[in-house]
């Protein structure tokens, strides 16, 4: 049987005008395993990552960086329109690093242990490359110590323009963000 944890440590962190600042993130423990996603927000700049973590310490990380706006300020639910620019990520395991190859990761098979990749002109897991400059326009609503992105209405897709928003913040289609330390 799996089991679900989330383990959240509370930090300060503000969100005014045009700008957030803070780190959000939720922790997942399934089989053993442990994986965390933060988000990062300060002047103008976001970063998301995803870490596997297993016994033995961090296995992987995938790091994306972006700017971001808040077209209409202060309002909550707020639009939030990305850019992404930089994508990083780093295996800490040989194991991880041979699975990677096996599947040409990114396009790649030379992966290797403890070294960052670059894989900003990569189009990886289905994703555009992050140097496209692709965006992504959502909703983002801040409810205390909670962070959450708005996600599709019904089963239209969403995201791809200021017109097609990702709006929703239904909890059951969202993942949502405590602030803290990660």
């Amino acid at each position: 049987m799996n089991t679900i944890v989330f383990f959240f440590l509370v930090l300060s962190a503000h969100a005014s005008g045009d700008a957030i600042h803070g780190q959000w993130g939720n922790e997942i423990k399934i089989a053993g395993k442990t994986q965390t996603f933060v988000w990062a927000f300060q002047n103008g700049e976001a970063n998301f990552s995803s870490t596997l973590i297993s016994d033995l310490g961090p296995v992987f990380t995938d790091t994306m960086y972006f700017t971001y706006t808040l077209p209409d300020g202060t309002e909550n639910p707020r639009k939030i329109d990305l850019v992404a620019k930089k994508r990083m990520i780093t295996l800490n395991s040989p194991t991880m690093a041979k699975a990677f190859n096996q599947i040409k990761m990114c396009g790649l098979e030379d992966w290797q242990t403890k070294e960052v990749r670059d894989v900003s002109d990569l189009a990886c897991d289905g994703a555009p490359p992050t140097s496209s400059g692709w965006k992504l326009y959502s909703s983002l609503l801040l409810t205390g110590e909670k962070l959450s992105f708005g996600g599709p209405d019904g089963n239209a897709p969403c995201g791809s323009s200021a017109e097609a928003r990702c709006r929703s913040f239904d909890d059951r289609q969202n993942e949502y963000f405590r602030l803290g330390e990660f």
